[in-house]
């Protein structure tokens, strides 16, 4: 018996990998509903309305989401004070405008300036927040 050539062997490891991914993974997300990152913005996004307003704590994922799936303006909590007078004028005019904001407080990263503006922004506005009830994310809204 002859040697089995290296081609056979790259062809049989890629049928095995590719297998093993797509039925390990890529076969769950063909469809959104098994996205984990979608089903934290979901019920967000059937309830915000044009002059509503979202608030990141951490926006990795969830703002490329978010953008995607609304035409809501969504933010990122400013980690620098040179951010923080654009996101304040915008939160005051969403609520001035009758709109509610939107905030998500879980954070996917370690990002202190984040908790901290959040924090703050929730002690101003702690009369008008309730909690959304969505099981899959922390979302805080201000009405």
């Amino acid at each position: 018996m002859g040697a089995v050539r290296p081609v056979v062997i790259v062809a049989a490891i890629s049928i095995m990998l590719f297998t093993i991914n797509f039925f390990g993974s890529m076969r769950w997300l063909l469809s959104l509903e098994n996205d984990q990152y979608y089903a934290k913005i979901e019920q967000v996004k059937a309830t915000v309305r044009e002059k509503d307003m979202v608030l990141l704590q951490d926006a990795w994922q969830l703002k490329d989401f978010l953008n995607y799936f609304t035409k809501n303006q969504v933010y990122e909590a400013p980690a620098t004070d040179s951010l923080k007078p654009a996101v304040n004028k915008a939160i005051t005019d969403c609520l001035i405008n009758g709109g509610k904001l939107y905030i998500y407080t879980e954070a996917t990263h370690y990002q202190p300036q984040g908790t901290i503006y959040i924090d703050s922004l929730l002690n101003v506005y702690g009369a008008r927040k309730k909690v959304f009830p969505d099981p899959t994310a922390t979302i805080i809204v201000v009405e």
